[in-house]
């Protein structure tokens, strides 16, 4: 459990760090992930986490993700929401089979969490390299 908790204070810190220097993208995926990541952890801390709850948290955020990737076109998004919905669907084949946790859901929805994370610090470091790259670029002289 407190591997659990550290892991969600270290995407939290990734969302801050999405919100403080990434681009609009990135910034609004931050803000998205952060607060699911709250959501869920309140309803871990105070015992009200269930299989149909979890469920219902990650396919508003997947729904939420859902836009920015079309609004914005961004390979972080797309990416993100695509693990989204693997992880949606790893708790709904779970929920909906009656299979009790296991270790290769609780591995499965981990990783599924460290690469979503990942993914977000990634988009928000090329986000940030591509604004330096473009900041960096010669004025063209008037012909």
């Amino acid at each position: 459990m407190f591997l659990y908790f550290v892991e969600n204070a270290i995407t939290l810190a990734i969302c801050l760090f999405a919100i403080r220097a990434g681009g609009r993208a990135e910034r609004l995926a931050g803000f998205w992930l952060g607060a699911s990541i709250t959501v869920y952890v309140l309803l871990m801390a105070f015992r009200q986490a269930s299989p149909t709850l979890s469920l219902v948290n990650d396919g508003v955020f997947a729904v939420g993700l859902l836009p920015l990737a079309m609004i914005f076109v961004s390979w972080g998004i797309g990416v993100m929401t695509l693990i989204q919905a693997f992880m949606f669907a790893v708790e709904a084949f779970y929920l909906l089979t009656d299979r009790p946790i296991d270790p290769l859901y609780v591995a499965l929805t981990n990783w599924a969490g460290v690469f979503i994370s990942l993914t977000l610090l990634g988009s928000t470091v090329a986000s940030i390299l591509h604004h330096r790259a473009a900041s960096k670029q010669p004025v063209p002289l008037p012909a």
